[in-house]
């Protein structure tokens, strides 16, 4: 895949990217560091099928031994932190980006946060 110049386009029902992209973007601002304001990062990636879509933040990041169970219902990786929700956020990405016939993840982003991805057919 190549970096792009645009976002890019994609098509797919808009409610449903809404959620997506709403969940993604409300999980970097919820869970940051307190000792440095939040920076979010959107960028995508294309090929002539697909468009992956990232979204980086220097957050407290995600643990590589729970890269599986972020994307679960009602998990809380970091149940210490009295951060609102369910647990319920990234179930809804999973589960939406499945339905739109894409697919997700997250890596670390070194030095600190996180980066989550959605793919999807172009």
């Amino acid at each position: 895949m190549r970096p792009a110049t645009t976002l890019g386009t994609v098509h797919a029902d808009r409610v449903t990217l809404e959620h997506v992209f709403l969940n993604l973007l409300s999980n970097a601002l919820k869970f940051r560091r307190a000792e440095e304001p939040p920076r979010i990062r959107v960028h995508t990636e294309q090929s002539d099928e697909r468009l992956r879509v990232w979204v980086e933040d220097n957050g407290i990041g995600i643990d590589p031994r729970f890269r599986d169970r972020v994307f679960g219902m009602f998990e809380r990786l970091h149940p210490e932190r009295k951060t609102p929700g369910t647990g319920v956020g990234l179930a809804i990405v999973a589960t939406a980006v499945e339905r739109l016939g894409g697919r997700r993840g997250v890596e670390p982003n070194h030095p600190a946060g996180s980066r989550f991805w959605v793919e999807f057919v172009r």
